[in-house]
């Protein structure tokens, strides 16, 4: 969520609409999900073997 706030501010201009804000804000949170997903399905899978380790 502080993400989301911190994009929307760095989005929001003057000239911009509504819609182009939400959009390239929602594309900076689909680019950290694709960056985070693969990490978490590999712990979740190290989860399940038995072989994750704690950070």
């Amino acid at each position: 969520m502080a993400r989301q706030f911190h994009n929307l501010r760095r989005h929001l201009r003057a000239d911009s609409m509504p819609d182009q804000s939400h959009e390239a804000v929602t594309a900076d949170i689909r680019r950290a999900a694709e960056l985070i997903e693969p990490r978490i399905d590999s712990f979740i899978a190290d989860e399940r073997a038995g072989t994750a380790s704690a950070q």
